[in-house]
């Protein structure tokens, strides 16, 4: 239906799931994605 699941590992410990729909930036989704994956890793 042209939705996008992205994955994006935050440490070794962690991973973010993500579900996109088409009308979504991608660009700023992966941007706002590594940020949240870097305060996860901190986290955990």
């Amino acid at each position: 239906d042209g939705n996008s699941l992205i994955t994006h590992s935050a440490g070794p410990n962690a991973l973010i799931v993500v579900l996109a729909s088409k009308e979504g930036g991608l660009g700023l989704i992966l941007t706002e994605l590594k940020k949240a994956a870097k305060s996860v890793d901190k986290l955990v």
